[in-house]
């Protein structure tokens, strides 16, 4: 027998916990941008359609700026100081902490 999943709306939001993903330093001040250490069905959901219909690294980018979010991605893409490996890296960081999940998912696909 399948039965429905069931998600109470009315509870309030799952806080999100969130994990460092870098740090700018900027006039001798430190400033951290982090990303959720668990990603969200919402947000798996969207990826995985990203992933159907554009392919991976189209996926891990969107991850990326869904995961910054507009401040954290505003930092990456004007911090002129970034290396191509900074860059890469952290790309890399975030494609690996996200993807398992939003092919997992896609799995029900096949």
């Amino acid at each position: 027998m399948f039965d429905p999943v069931k998600v109470n709306s009315d509870a309030p939001p799952i806080e999100e916990e969130r994990i460092p993903a870098f740090v700018i330093t900027k006039d001798g001040e430190d400033k951290e941008y982090s990303i959720p250490k668990v990603i969200s069905g919402p947000t798996a959901l969207l990826a995985l359609e990203v992933f159907i219909n554009r392919g991976e690294a189209a996926t891990v980018l969107w991850l990326a700026r869904h995961a910054l979010g507009a401040d954290g991605m505003d930092a990456v893409l004007t911090c002129e100081q970034l290396t191509l490996k900074d860059a890469q890296n952290l790309i890399n960081r975030i494609g690996l902490h996200f993807m398992g999940p939003v092919k997992e998912l896609g799995k029900a696909q096949e």
